[in-house]
Formats: structure tokens, C-alpha cells, sequence
């Protein structure tokens, strides 16, 4: 009786066990989602700028001259785009023109150069008739030959038995040797005359070879200029366009304009002839402000001129968020005074209102936005793993756990751009890397 009573008191205490495993296995791993949204993705990363001053504009003349006329002087104030000197350019029409004849001297060649193609062309095309012409005289001779050659033969070979059988009575003694020579004697006559008209047709298939190759010669001939006079031509024609090319670049160039609005300083007199590089004015700017930034070299590859920025100024009252854009990256880095890293001065502008609200000497923390994205799908860098076919996540369906291949794009510190893969909608698995996943695990987010 009593071990009846163990063995019930063991097999329910199994069965308990049992239970409380399954109950255990059963329940679903608690994980982490987040449900994705479509949204704005940016990249950025932050430096510190200040409100300046501009520069002076200093004006130079590219190719210098005789000044021919000065517009302003000395404290006037200018415009963007006023024409501040005119250089004189009588030197530079006078090329101008003599380029201009030249190139009509060069079509005159390149038309001379067409009429001698064509005459050329026109000799070779007679070249090739007449021989064409040799060519079917020659081929028409050699089918007769063969004809009389087929009949010779059959004349050589009866020449042959007949030799033969003369050589046969002899030895019988039926005839005499002189039969037997002269038997010889048509045999090598037939052989002579097989041997002449085999002469004749090789020596006719020479002959049509050799005006076959000389036709292809001619061919290959007339599609060439001999003469290179086009090629001599369009060599000096594109000299003559870039020299033309070079010579309105200058003229142009002639004409200085003011690329900012302010007061002028030393503007040159007309009447003055200077060298090329030389300074002829400086324009200084006193309502034009620029934020400046000194940024890393190894974050400058996000930035663009006419890239978009935010400069934020805090203050106890609130922070205030300016929009901004780059105007001028510089092409050098250097080492900033109590700086250790190399950087590179960026130029940013914002509206003027909020640069005259602000004025010199504003710090500001610019935020520099690399990438702006509108309606797309980000999720955790946590949510994405490597598996057997490439980058994936682990999305909820149905409180179980489906594979679900994406193709990752740009990434932030926190975040992953998703390019394709996921839906709006979707529940994915962000922490997937911290827990023991597979397909149709049981999930409960929390």
C-alpha cells in the first residue's frame, strides 16, 4: 500500500514538473519593438561659429591693359553687378579679325581640299573600271583553256597507250624501232601541249589574283585623303576656334563689375596701363555679415556649398533656431589656434533681418545637415543583424517571430536608413540582437 502511495505521490510530482516546463517554455520572449513610421531622415553633426564682419572684396585684373574708363571714385558707394572699368580692347578686336579671316582662308582650303577628294576619287574609280574590266578579260580566257585541257587529256592518254603498245610489238618483233619513235615522238608532242595549256592557265589565274589584290588596294586607296589637306585643315580650324574662344573670354573680361554691394576704396584712373593680377579696388561691405565656422577636415566631406544649416543661439530665455546655408568653403585646411585637429574654414549666411538683430561677435552652435530625406523608413542599428542572405530584422506577425530580409542605406549614431524591405506599419524587433531568435519564436513586446 505504501508503495502504491509513493508511486502516486512521484508520478504526480513528475507531472508538476512537467507542467510548470511547459507553462515556462510556452511563454512568449519579451521583446522590445517599435512600429515603423515613415518620417524625415538627416544626418548633421554640430560646430561652434561666429558672426563677422565680411572681408574686403579686393578687385584684380585678370589680363591687365590700358584702363579706358573708371566709373567711381574713392568712398562712392556701389551696387552688385555696377561696371566699375572698361580696359580697352582695340588689341584684342584687331586678333579677333584676323582670326575671323583666317578661319574664312581655312574654309577656302577645306573647299579645295573637297574638290581634289573628289577628283582623286573619281581617278581611283576609273583605276578600279579598268581594272575590273582586265579582270573579267582574264577570267573569260580561262574557261576555253580548261575546255581544250579536258580534251588533251584524253588525246595524252590514248598518245600513252599508244606508245605502250608500240613498246609491246617491238618486243614481239611485229615492228621496227623507228615505229616506236615515232610513237614517242607524239606522246611527248600531246605532253608539251598539256604542259603549255597549263602554263597558260595558271598564268591567267595569276593575273586575276593580282588585279583582285590591286582593286582592293584602290578601294582602300579612295577612302583615304592623299592629299591630308582636311586633315591639315580641321587642325587649324580648331586652333583658330580656340584662339577666337580665348580672345572674347578676354574682351568679356575687359569688363569689371562689382560682385558685391558697398563703399569702394583706391579705385585705379582711367588712362592707367597695368599688368595682369593687378589690384584696382576694394569694395568693403558694412551691412553684409557672415557666420563663420571652422569645421574638421574629416566632416567636410558632408558639407556642400548651398547646403542647408541650422544655427541655434541659447540664451536663459529660450534658445533661438536660425536657418541657414553655406556660402564658401575654403580650399585649405590648417591648425586652429588651441585647436589640435586640422580644420577648414566654412562661410555660412543666414537672412538679413536676423543678422542685423544679431550683429558681430554672436556665438552660435551650427548644426550642418549632410542628408535630408523626406518619407522614409528608419529603425534601431540594434534591430538589424547579419544572417545567412544579408542584412535583416526580426518582424512581428501573428505574435510570432518572420525573417525579414532589408537593404540598409545611410546611418546615424542610433539609426539605420531602411531602402527597401519594411512597410509602413510594420512591428519590428529592436533589441533582436540581444535575444535568441529564430523563425516562429513566440514574441510579446514590452
Amino acid at each position: 500500500m505504501r508503495k502504491l502511495v509513493r508511486l502516486g505521490v512521484g508520478a504526480l510530482a513528475a507531472a508538476v514538473i512537467i507542467l510548470v516546463l511547459f507553462f515556462f517554455i510556452s511563454q512568449p520572449t519579451s521583446v522590445k519593438v517599435v512600429v515603423v513610421k515613415r518620417a524625415t531622415w538627416e544626418t548633421s553633426f554640430k560646430e561652434k561659429g561666429e558672426i563677422m564682419d565680411p572681408a574686403p572684396q579686393d578687385i584684380f585684373s585678370k589680363n591687365g591693359g590700358l584702363i579706358k574708363e573708371a566709373f567711381f571714385k574713392d568712398g562712392d558707394a556701389v551696387k552688385s553687378g555696377d561696371i566699375l572699368f572698361l580696359f580697352d580692347t582695340a588689341d584684342y578686336e584687331t586678333q579677333l579679325k584676323q582670326l575671323q579671316n583666317q578661319l574664312s582662308e581655312l574654309e577656302g582650303e577645306r573647299k579645295q581640299a573637297d574638290i581634289d577628294r573628289l577628283e582623286n576619287q573619281k581617278q581611283i574609280d576609273a583605276q578600279i573600271y579598268s581594272v575590273q574590266t582586265q579582270f573579267e578579260t582574264v577570267r573569260s580566257q580561262i574557261p576555253p583553256l580548261e575546255t581544250q585541257k579536258a580534251m588533251q587529256d584524253d588525246i595524252l592518254k590514248n598518245a600513252e597507250k599508244k606508245y605502250r603498245d608500240a613498246v609491246s610489238l617491238f618486243d614481239l618483233g611485229e615492228i621496227s624501232s623507228s615505229d616506236v619513235d615515232d610513237a614517242l615522238l607524239v606522246l611527248n608532242s600531246e605532253k608539251s601541249t598539256m604542259a603549255n595549256l597549263d602554263a597558260q592557265i595558271a598564268s591567267l589565274g595569276t593575273q586575276a589574283d593580282a588585279l583582285v589584290l590591286q582593286e582592293a588596294r584602290l578601294r582602300d586607296i579612295r577612302i583615304v585623303d592623299l592629299s591630308g589637306q582636311t586633315a591639315a585643315f580641321n587642325a587649324k580650324r580648331l586652333t583658330a576656334e580656340v584662339n577666337i574662344s580665348e580672345i572674347h573670354k578676354k574682351i568679356d573680361e575687359s569688363v569689371i563689375k562689382a560682385s558685391s554691394s558697398g563703399k569702394i576704396e583706391n579705385p585705379l584712373k582711367a588712362g592707367q596701363t597695368i599688368p595682369a593680377g593687378t589690384l584696382l579696388a576694394t569694395i568693403n561691405d558694412a551691412e553684409k555679415f557672415e557666420l563663420e565656422c571652422f569645421v574638421l577636415l574629416e566632416d567636410l566631406g558632408g558639407v556642400t556649398v548651398g547646403g542647408r544649416a541650422e544655427a541655434t543661439l541659447e540664451q536663459n530665455a529660450g534658445d533661438t533656431v536660425f536657418e541657414a546655408r553655406v556660402t564658401e568653403i575654403e580650399n585649405k585646411a590648417e591648425i586652429r589656434s588651441g585647436m589640435n585637429e586640422k580644420r577648414v574654414r566654412v562661410v555660412l549666411e543666414m537672412s538679413k533681418s536676423d543678422f542685423e538683430r544679431l550683429g558681430t561677435g554672436y556665438e552660435l552652435n551650427i548644426r550642418f545637415i549632410t542628408s535630408h530625406i523626406e518619407n522614409s523608413i528608419a529603425v534601431p542599428k540594434t534591430a538589424v543583424f547579419q544572417s545567412e542572405t544579408g542584412s535583416a530584422v526580426w518582424v512581428i506577425k501573428d505574435g510570432a517571430a518572420v525573417l525579414r530580409s532589408v537593404e540598409k542605406g545611410a546611418q546615424s549614431s542610433s539609426n539605420v536608413l531602411v531602402e527597401s524591405g519594411l512597410a509602413e506599419g510594420d512591428k519590428v524587433v529592436a533589441n533582436a540582437a540581444a535575444k535568441d531568435i529564430k523563425e516562429g519564436t513566440r514574441l510579446a513586446a514590452y
